[in-house]
């Protein structure tokens, strides 16, 4: 089921000094209001069809077939017009037993109660042959003066009745002066599969990743705009969308000059791929800074973060800079900042305190807090259905003996030999 904890228009974001003021609007077609503004191309007001389900959420009658936004159906909303700015619009669609094309534009309405033209500046579109949900996500920077209202417009086409769902829509209007990360990878090494080349979803099965994120509340420090990020549920729900969230991760850039300095903190959600996504499933991260030569440092609640050892260009709007801290050859900060396996760079697990270093035995070690978790005293006790940094493994359920448990973690980032062992994590 697909829920959202804001409606339908979400609030503006400000950013620091050096960046202009960001906006952003979203939709959820299930929640109180989330058809508010919304119409049809004839001007009447959007509506769920008959018998759609908090699972569908809006079903949009649509016209076979799609020829460069060909359909005389479709559905759009006012959005504001800023000529400078770079639009980011991300859907989420499903589909039935039939393939569908969607399509999304920005774009002039003429008249917003009986529309007789669209003028549109640019379009994504995309064939969709799965019921998973699936997020869509469209660019577009050169923005068309026309005649009308400025609007986001959808298509789609379909061969059946009710084979076209939408939900959880998003403008993200981006002035430009701010820095951007794509793609940006990497793998836990706790929850990995290995063999995989993937991270088990355990949390998000369960139910147990929350949909705002942990760090504030860990102590992390929040600087350039970082805090309070929130994610859509379909994120986190294996049964909704193909590649689920894992969890929340923390991405800094630092200071090139000084790489011990965190200018710009953003969290967000890894999927079980490896991939960072935004709050609505967006692939990019804006940061509340200037591009430029930035360290870039992944954290995790309770892994060893790492660290880029040089400074990496991070671009502006549309010049999109990616990073992969599972690669091999992406040299990191420091000494053995990451574990090898099955050919990835993994973040240490273990780091059960969070204190930063994964120790087994001894004075503020990892594994006591395990211990004490299931009871101290009956070492064979487990606690199940939690989100804590003492389930290493994120399989939701802490554990100190037995398969699976999460003592073997620790152990086994420290060399699971030499118990005194000690590994600690590589950032300034």
């Amino acid at each position: 089921m697909i829920r959202i904890l804001i409606c339908h228009l979400w609030a503006t974001l400000i950013f620091g000094t050096a960046c202009a003021q960001s906006q952003r609007l979203f939709w959820d077609f299930e929640g109180p209001n989330g058809l508010d503004g919304w119409r049809m191309q004839d001007g009447s007001e959007l509506q769920t069809s008959a018998g759609a389900s908090s699972q569908t959420g809006v079903v949009l009658p649509t016209a076979p077939p799609l020829e460069e936004f060909g359909s005389s159906i479709f559905m759009y909303h006012p959005v504001p017009y800023d000529p400078s700015a770079t639009y980011n619009v991300t859907l989420w669609i499903r589909n039935g037993s039939q393939a569908v094309e969607v399509e999304a534009a920005l774009g002039w309405v003429d008249d917003l109660m009986v529309p007789i033209q669209v003028d549109l500046e640019g379009t994504i579109m995309g064939t969709f042959t799965t019921n998973y949900w699936r997020g869509v996500e469209y660019w577009d920077e050169y923005p068309l003066q026309a005649a009308g209202t400025y609007c986001l417009i959808i298509s789609g086409s379909r061969m059946d009745p009710d084979e076209f769902f939408i939900d959880n829509v998003s403008v993200d209007i981006i002035p430009a002066g701010s820095a951007h990360l794509y793609a940006t990878r990497l793998f836990l090494g706790g929850n990995y599969v290995l063999g995989s080349h993937r991270m088990s979803t355990q949390l998000g099965e369960q139910g147990l990743i929350p949909l705002t994120e942990p760090y504030t509340a860990l102590g992390y420090p929040q600087i350039g705009g970082g805090g309070g990020e929130w994610c859509t549920p379909a994120l986190v729900d294996p049964d909704l969308v193909l590649y689920p969230a894992v969890d929340w991760v923390r991405i800094e850039l630092r200071s090139a000059a000084d790489p011990s300095v965190i200018v710009a903190a953003k969290h967000a959600m890894l999927n079980k791929e490896g991939y960072v996504m935004s709050y609505n499933g967006q692939e990019t991260l804006v940061f509340d800074v200037p591009p430029g030569e930035y360290h870039i440092a992944v954290r995790h609640r309770n892994h060893l973060g790492a660290m880029t050892a040089a400074p990496v260009t991070v671009q502006g709007v549309m010049n999109f800079s990616s990073i992969d801290l599972s690669s091999p050859t992406l040299a990191t900060w420091g000494t053995n900042a990451r574990k090898s396996l099955d050919g990835h760079m993994l973040l240490w697990p273990g780091d059960a305190n969070g204190d930063g270093v994964v120790k087994y035995i001894g004075s503020e070690n990892d594994r006591d807090p395990i211990l004490v978790a299931v009871g101290g005293t009956t070492p064979t006790n487990t606690v199940s259905n939690v989100y804590d940094p003492r389930d290493v493994n994120l399989n939701g359920t802490i554990s100190y003996t037995g398969t699976g448990n999460d003592r073997d973690v620790v152990l086994q980032s420290i060399g699971g030999v030499v118990p005194t062992n000690t590994r600690s994590e590589q950032l300034p």
